[in-house]
């Protein structure tokens, strides 16, 4: 509310925010546990593949479709596999390709002959 010429938030509304944004991180904590142990455990995910001069910006991640497409393409060159290449937001500055990990896992989950690939 506007006071003395300057805008003020009464303290139990602050007070208030606080709580429910504190309330939200702790809803998600589960979620987000399962997504970092999906992250780092599945053997379908190939990480850090350096793509470019800069070691620590330039790395990708690839989600490998199903072990008997893998080994139907090999046995057939010919055969071919489509690529979907995801870059999340952040203008090249804060972005982490970790954080289309459930893009990756719902992609794989629907499609057993894609190569999703995140920059």
């Amino acid at each position: 509310r506007y006071h003395n010429g300057s805008w003020q938030l009464p303290v139990l509304g602050w007070i208030w925010n606080v709580f429910r944004l504190l309330a939200f991180v702790i809803l998600l904590i589960p979620a987000w546990i399962r997504m970092v142990a999906y992250y780092f455990t599945n053997s379908k995910i190939i990480r850090d593949v350096r793509y470019g001069d800069k070691k620590r910006r330039n790395r990708l991640d690839i989600y490998l479709p199903t072990d008997q497409h893998i080994h139907d393409t090999y046995r057939d060159p010919r055969r071919k596999c489509p690529v979907l290449v995801f870059i999340p937001g952040g203008a090249w500055i804060i972005g982490y390709k970790a954080w289309s990990a459930l893009m990756g896992k719902m992609l794989m989950a629907g499609s057993k002959k894609l190569i999703f690939v995140s920059l």
